[in-house]
């Protein structure tokens, strides 16, 4: 009887041997990013350190974040606008070793700049939106952080017509301040303004 026993037990353990994967398969790197798996467009690619890089990709219908360490994907996310559609198209990004700042287009001429924490994943903090498609993600005050600026319009008399301006924004603790508004028609912003706006808080 106690033969008998040993011997089921033996086989029930080899059984389970067959059909529970190894530790080693399971933990198999994950190299391609979900949406990716027929390819990709590469918008940018920025290196951080510690081996980590910050890719920008477009499926061609929406955008995805990535984080990778060497050819592992560490993190991928989609960041989403204040309606709750995700922004379709990626353009580029300014990173430091801890945070990013990226630009993106999306529905008919608007554009967007998110503010997104960089450690071992990707967390969006916030975002600005601007009402046409212009977007800055360069440090704007000399911090060594990513700032933001998006492209407004004054719509009038009417929004192909009208004078377009932009809105700075500072990056502090993960959320964009806005410090001010170029004059109408001023070029793309290497620095914060200051001057008056005349619209909302992006």
């Amino acid at each position: 009887m106690i033969r008998g026993y040993r011997k089921w037990i033996a086989g029930a353990l080899g059984a389970a041997a067959l059909t529970v994967p190894s530790a080693a398969a399971a933990a198999q790197p994950v190299t391609v990013v979900p949406g990716c798996e027929k390819g990709c467009d590469v918008a940018f690619s920025q290196q951080l350190p510690g081996g980590k890089r910050v890719e920008g990709l477009s499926t061609g219908t929406y955008s995805v974040l990535a984080l990778w360490r060497g050819n592992t994907l560490l993190d991928h996310v989609q960041v989403h606008g204040r309606d709750g559609y995700r922004y379709e198209f990626v353009q580029s990004a300014t990173c430091s070793s801890t945070r990013c700042s990226v630009g993106y287009v999306y529905g008919a001429h608007s554009g967007a700049v998110a503010s997104v924490a960089v450690s071992d994943r990707l967390t969006v903090t916030d975002t600005v939106e601007g009402a046409s498609t212009g977007t800055v993600t360069r440090d704007l005050n000399g911090d060594g952080q990513p700032d933001a600026a998006v492209q407004q319009s004054t719509f009038v008399p009417n929004f192909a017509q009208a004078p377009q301006y932009w809105e700075t924004y500072v990056e502090h603790n993960g959320k964009f301040a806005r410090t001010g508004c170029t004059a109408d028609n001023a070029p793309a912003p290497v620095r914060l303004a200051t001057g008056h706006c005349t619209g909302p808080v992006a």
